[in-house]
């Protein structure tokens, strides 16, 4: 009678499990859908925007500010300058050195020749995507918007901005559920098991007692 009172709590015990975990993911909503997955790559926007009308030139990438006029665009918004050094200063490329002791090179006044000017990448919100797209980053994405949602990340849509988090948890939620479905299931298997390796123990006692 105890084995049987045994068996049943642990019959009840999984079916209470099995509620809850039927509960948590009927609490959360599903106004969410994923993007194809062709869209989730993204693609680079149309372009830099540089305002060439102001003498930005578009370079490696990247929209630069010019240089002063005769001075040398090197690299990542750096100029260098074509003024000659002053009397009595070295030209080192980039810098401009006064040696006052030839055996101390290392020592005397020296400046740069170098000067810095602004430059943006396709970071920058100047660089912008078509209208059935949004960026994120530096590239454009499929928008939701066309279909009366939002965008949640690059790779989904929701009903509202903040269905993404819920969403997310839901995804979390879900994973839980199918691996505690895959446990709940072992535990049937085992439960089983023993329930009918205690009938065999109790018949096979009652077949002696009576014997």
């Amino acid at each position: 009678m105890k084995d049987n009172n045994k068996t049943n709590v642990m019959w009840k015990s999984v079916d209470v499990v099995k509620g809850c975990l039927k509960g948590l993911m009927n609490s959360i909503p599903s106004d969410y859908c994923w993007k194809d997955k062709k869209y989730w790559t993204g693609s680079a926007p149309e372009g830099l925007n540089c305002p060439t009308d102001e003498g930005w030139f578009e370079k490696l990438k990247m929209c630069n500010e010019p240089c002063d006029e005769g001075d040398k665009w090197l690299s990542l918004g750096v100029c260098l300058s074509s003024t000659p050094c002053k009397e009595g200063y070295t030209d080192l490329g980039l810098t401009c050195k006064k040696v006052t002791k030839w055996w101390k090179p290392w020592e005397g006044d020296w400046y740069e020749k170098t000067y810095s000017r602004k430059f943006y990448t396709y970071f920058n919100e100047k660089a912008g995507c078509p209208e059935d797209k949004f960026k994120f980053l530096a590239r454009c994405y499929k928008s939701c918007e066309p279909i009366g949602m939002k965008n949640c990340g690059m790779f989904a849509c929701s009903s509202a901005t903040y269905e993404c988090g819920t969403a997310v948890g839901k995804m979390t939620a879900r994973t839980i559920v199918g691996v505690a479905e895959e446990l709940l299931e072992t535990v049937e298997v085992v439960v089983t098991k023993v329930v009918s390796k205690a009938m065999e123990v109790e018949a096979i006692r009652n077949f002696v007692k009576d014997a």
